[in-house]
């Protein structure tokens, strides 16, 4: 038996991630050095671990003989990793790849998912000490010094440390048109009308933090339950933990829509969800405006999915999200009475499930999990997304103007629920009325309708955030 095992770990993060990344092995060479005549290669997901643990289950590669052997470590973002290894024949090698420290360290599952950056931005006044390279041409040293300069400028408009506030945004179509209102400069005081959230940060000169509290058990079955009504009345619970949260520092908002239902009544003690607000970074909406919010679901199952679904390499993820979806009850997280009594985590996991099965759907025939999406549609009326990603299936089945007809009355109900709990369900909406919009015309007036939304919404996060 010959074998490689491979586990990651990132330094100065805590606990592990059942998958986090995506391990792919080649043979390149005979034991001998000889080049391999026989292509061999198989991909697999692999876990990975923090920097304090020791031990987990490493993925197992059962290689057809001793030989070199390439490996190539896709992570949600940034460029893979490499190494060339030699198993002999016979031998089970375990290899530990160690992956770069955040120089933040308490930002290391952030620094592995390619949120921060691997070294702090150089200071202005450093950066401008530094001679400008020689590169042998004269335009490529004045591009490097222009994109420096660039850097400078946002390093000199750091913004402050925001404040946080409970946003007031209905559950219903207008939601679309109050958003859109306030990214054209209009009324933003709704942004702040839900009152001071006075939550305490952690930071530096980059980055701030909220580590906050996350719901316990009956709480978080009681946030389930309240998905069964799309406007349920305000309470203690909806006050405590808003739908929707906004962050304010010098007039620029950042709206997000806060996953709290996430857990139900499973959540372990170190499952959390984490804001990070990047005091330099631009956002992808706003380029030239230094100030990034970010949103990130901390479990350990799920969290590499939702990244690689944030940063647009789900088309990697095959057999981890299949390794992900056993680990939970498939049905369950589709069943309200199941979600309901805590015996899975709840439906916003299936709506993150419901993604990733329509975007990797490779056939339009009907498959055991439709039912499960028409479920998660019907059931819960508080989840813009469900009717959403129904639309978007039964456009991808449909063999008629009338069916495309009856896959937008989908797409129409999710608007009219309000604005969706995940980044690409918005994305899949304005592709899906794109796609149908010279067939159905309604069609058309809805993308025109959400697309002052859709375009502040940042791409590059699982969950809606709206820079207004």
């Amino acid at each position: 038996m010959t074998q490689l095992r491979i586990t990651l770990q990132q330094p100065l993060a805590q606990g592990r991630l059942e998958a986090g990344a995506i391990a792919t092995v080649r043979l390149l060479a005979d034991a001998d050095g000889k080049i391999a005549k026989d292509w061999w290669s198989q991909e697999k997901p692999v876990a990975v671990v923090g920097g304090e643990v020791r031990c987990g289950a490493p993925a197992v590669f059962d290689l057809p003989r001793g030989g070199y052997y390439g490996v190539e470590i896709t992570r949600p973002r940034g460029a893979d990793i490499s190494r060339e290894l030699l198993v002999q024949d016979g031998e089970v090698r375990a290899e530990m790849i160690t992956m770069d420290a955040s120089p933040h360290e308490y930002l290391g599952w952030q620094q592995y998912a390619g949120i921060v950056r691997s070294d702090r931005y150089p200071k202005e006044a450093a950066r401008r000490a530094i001679a400008p390279l020689s590169t042998g041409s004269e335009r490529l040293g004045a591009l490097m010094m222009k994109s420096r300069e660039k850097i400078d400028a946002l390093y000199g408009l750091t913004k402050g440390i925001p404040d946080v506030f409970a946003a007031s945004v209905p559950a219903a179509i207008n939601a679309w048109d109050q958003v859109a209102d306030a990214t054209r400069g209009g009324a933003r005081d709704w942004a702040t009308a839900g009152g001071f959230m006075d939550w305490r940060p952690q930071g530096d000169d980059e980055y701030a933090t909220w580590f906050r509290e996350t719901p316990d058990p009956h709480e978080g079955i009681e946030l389930i339950r309240r998905l069964k009504e799309q406007d349920p009345p305000a309470n203690v619970l909806a006050a405590k933990f808003p739908r929707w949260i906004s962050f304010v520092t010098g007039g620029q908002i950042d709206l997000a829509s806060v996953p709290w239902p996430w857990w139900g009544a499973q959540r372990h003690e170190d499952e959390r969800i984490r804001f990070l607000y990047d005091r330099v970074r631009p956002s992808p909406v706003d380029r030239e405006v230094p100030g990034r919010l970010t949103l990130s679901v901390h479990d350990p199952r799920w969290f590499g999915l939702l990244e690689f679904l944030a940063s647009g390499r789900l088309s990697r993820t095959g057999d981890m999200f299949k390794s992900v979806l056993q680990g939970e009850d498939p049905e369950g997280l589709f069943d309200p009475e199941i979600a309901l009594y805590g015996k899975v985590k709840g439906p916003l996991v299936a709506t993150a499930g419901a993604i990733i099965l329509i975007a990797q759907a490779v056939s339009t025939e009907r498959q055991h999990w439709d039912r499960w999406v028409e479920n998660l549609s019907r059931w819960f009326p508080g989840i813009p997304d469900g009717p959403i990603l129904l639309g978007c299936r039964r456009v991808a089945q449909a063999q008629s103007l009338d069916d495309l007809t009856q896959a937008f009355k989908h797409l129409r109900e999710g608007i009219d629920r309000g604005i969706p709990f995940f980044s690409a369900s918005i994305r899949m909406l304005t592709l899906t009325l794109a796609q149908i919009g010279s067939d159905v015309p309604e069609a058309e007036d809805a993308r025109r309708f959400v697309a002052p939304v859709s375009t502040r919404v940042d791409p590059d996060q699982p969950f809606t955030a709206v820079r207004l």
